[in-house]
């Protein structure tokens, strides 16, 4: 599936997870048992490609996401739903799902 006329439904956000690392800071090569350990301990991380125009809460009122694209943010291991877009593993969360944003890498 290509992301070029891509709609993201209000309320949902599209993330573009982050692929743990293959080698250690000092060049050793990580099994992919010992990343999953790691993803599980730090949790899920993706940085948000697109967002729903807006969200409706409880009383019906229509909001403006909180989220941007560009935004790094960490989510629920078992939250959304996997897509393969572009060729690469995207996830489509609610916005309730997202536990917070990070800040971006230095």
């Amino acid at each position: 599936m290509k992301m070029k006329n891509l709609y993201v439904a209000e309320n949902c956000i599209l993330v573009l997870p982050e692929e743990a690392p293959d080698k250690s800071k000092g060049g050793i090569l990580i099994p992919d048992s010992a990343k999953d350990a790691e993803q599980r301990r730090q949790g899920q991380r993706g940085t948000v490609v697109a967002v729903g125009v807006r969200r409706i809460d409880a009383t019906g009122q229509r909001f403006d996401s909180q989220f941007s694209p560009g935004h790094l943010v960490a989510y629920s291991r078992y939250a959304g739903t996997a897509l393969i877009l572009d060729d690469k593993e995207h996830v489509v969360l609610r916005e309730d799902d997202i536990l917070l944003v990070l800040p971006a890498p230095a």
